[in-house]
């Protein structure tokens, strides 16, 4: 987009630089030399410096529409898209024709959050040249973004098709083909990126990660890759940390994991406590504040090392989601000090995230700890009362393959002699007017209420999802329902029951993903549980 400064072979750009000066000390108007300085300044990184000396240049030619697109990529690349997106537009009205301009007029309009505009001008640059490949694959990006599946893939594959050897459009491809469930798919256009562009630690990323989201063992391999390529990239270490779990590799995998409080924005922080974290060392005597820092589910999971916590003289601080409060004092009141997210805190002298507490215990696949038991478990009898929870948190990242409609159940729902209770909480309890079954639906407004409920029930029979980890927690039977692509907590496709959770049942997705069809691909899983259900009734 940008000229760049012509720089000599054998010249330093000190030495470059100081020749431009010079020259300008001859003819201070010398806009060519005022241009080529300030994309030297911009390279240095002196943004501001280069902003200046690029604003001198239009000032003294305000017809030269070169200059204003040096000046307009060197606004947007600084993060002024606003100022980047008026030059860009001034120098389209200099020169309408410069297809160029226009693909970076959309890119800094889209920065601004103007997407229907941004889109005009990707169309705009294409009709000037149909050989753009890079405006059709940021019109893709966008509508990526905007959700129109179809209309991203149809730019991503025209770019491929008018630059067969661009890696990026290739890789986005695969982004969408993933984001569609078409694994297979997004696994070649994946390939193919990386064949293109091996140095890539992204591309080999996404392989890896895509690889890994079905199991492959070339998994492991490609993301180790990917973290050669780029060894402080958090997420590259994160996306490692989850294959080697979910092969149950906790020692190296639980080590990497740590990664995930250097992610970013939107993901996993450290708290900016002045005491220390704590990684294992002595807590003799010590106070130590254990916090939850994902979903229920994570919080109830991590309660067992509460207990072992205590074993090393410790005095314990629980911090927990408001929700869980009630519950976790019940059983930990005694012993330590449960607060709420948002409550005051007593003084303590180390702190923990609560996903922290695997590797801090060294914990590998044959010492995971027992649960603790929040509510003491009873004997129960022939299955009669059956809980059942269909859906988990809507905003997970992988919500749309692990929850189900409550109609897909029926099956479950003919065998006879079933008292069904509904632990089903948020929007998908709407769903029971849709289906000819008598539920009984208790209040559960939070965690407490939900484990009086269980103490009650036979069985509970839940796909991913908190209740499904409350009551494993509690010792009452349960059946979980996954998908092929499930959580690392769980294992390989062909693990039966649950490391975490002994006495978990697991009907589990065996056929490989192949499109969006979720009602099909259940099918066979709830087939099973009606026939084990069937069974267990009768018993």
């Amino acid at each position: 987009m940008m000229r760049e400064p012509r720089v000599t072979v054998g010249h330093s750009i000190a030495e470059v630089e100081a020749a431009l000066r010079a020259r300008l000390r001859e003819t201070p108007e010398d806009v060519a030399a005022i241009h080529d300085l300030g994309l030297l300044a911009f390279r240095d990184g002196r943004v501001k410096e280069a902003v200046h000396l690029l604003r001198q240049a239009s000032a003294l030619q305000p017809g030269n529409h070169v200059l204003l697109r040096s000046l307009g990529q060197v606004l947007r690349e600084s993060g002024d898209a606003a100022g980047g997106a008026a030059v860009f537009e001034k120098a389209l009205e200099i020169t309408p024709s410069d297809a160029a301009v226009w693909n970076a007029l959309g890119v800094t309009l889209q920065e601004c959050h103007q997407p229907a505009r941004a889109m005009e001008a990707y169309l705009r640059a294409m009709a000037l040249d149909p050989a753009m490949a890079e405006a059709a694959n940021n019109a893709g990006i966008l509508l990526l973004a905007e959700k129109d599946l179809d209309g991203a893939e149809g730019m991503f594959e025209l770019a491929v098709g008018v630059d067969p050897g661009f890696a990026d459009a290739y890789s986005n491809l695969g982004v969408l083909w993933r984001e569609r469930l078409r694994y297979r798919d997004a696994i070649a256009a994946f390939r193919k990126a990386w064949a293109l562009r091996p140095k890539s630690s992204g591309i080999a990323g996404a392989l890896g990660e895509a690889l890994s989201l079905v199991y492959d063992a070339e998994a492991e391999d490609v993301l180790r890759q990917a973290v050669a390529l780029e060894p402080e990239n958090a997420e590259r270490h994160f996306n490692y940390s989850l294959d080697l779990l979910k092969h149950g590799k906790y020692a190296e995998g639980f080590a990497e994991y740590e990664w995930r409080w250097k992610r970013g924005a939107g993901h996993n922080t450290p708290r900016a406590y002045e005491q220390p974290f704590w990684r294992g060392e002595d807590v003799g005597g010590k106070r130590v504040l254990v916090y939850h820092e994902q979903g229920f589910g994570d919080t109830l999971q991590m309660l067992r090392y509460v207990p072992m916590l205590m074993e090393r003289g410790a005095r314990v601080v629980l911090e927990v989601q408001p929700e869980l409060k009630r519950l976790v004092a019940e059983r930990f009141g005694e012993e330590t000090v449960v607060v709420g997210t948002g409550e005051a805190l007593p003084e303590f002298d180390w702190h923990v995230g609560a996903m922290s507490l695997p590797v801090a215990f060294g914990t590998t696949l044959k010492t995971v700890p027992a649960p603790v038991a929040l509510r003491a478990m009873k004997q129960r009898g022939r299955v009669k009362r059956v809980g059942l929870a269909w859906a988990g948190n809507a905003h997970h990242a992988r919500d749309r393959e692990r929850s189900l409609e409550l109609g897909w159940l029926r099956p479950l729902f003919e065998v006879e002699g079933v008292e069904w209770v509904s632990l089903q909480v948020g929007a998908p309890v709407r769903q029971m007017a849709d289906v000819d079954t008598v539920f009984e639906v208790p209040l559960l407004r939070e965690f407490a209420m939900t484990a009086d409920v269980l103490e009650t029930l036979d069985l509970v029979i839940a796909v991913d999802s908190a209740v499904a980890h409350l009551a494993g927690t509690q010792g009452v039977p349960t059946w979980l329902l996954l998908p092929y692509v499930a959580d690392w907590r769980w294992g390989e496709p062909d693990t039966v029951g649950s490391t975490w959770y002994p006495g978990m049942k697991v009907f589990r997705q065996m056929e490989f993903p192949v499109g969006n069809d979720q009602r099909e691909r259940w099918r066979p899983v709830v087939e099973a549980v009606a026939r084990e259900l069937r069974g267990a009734v009768g018993r």
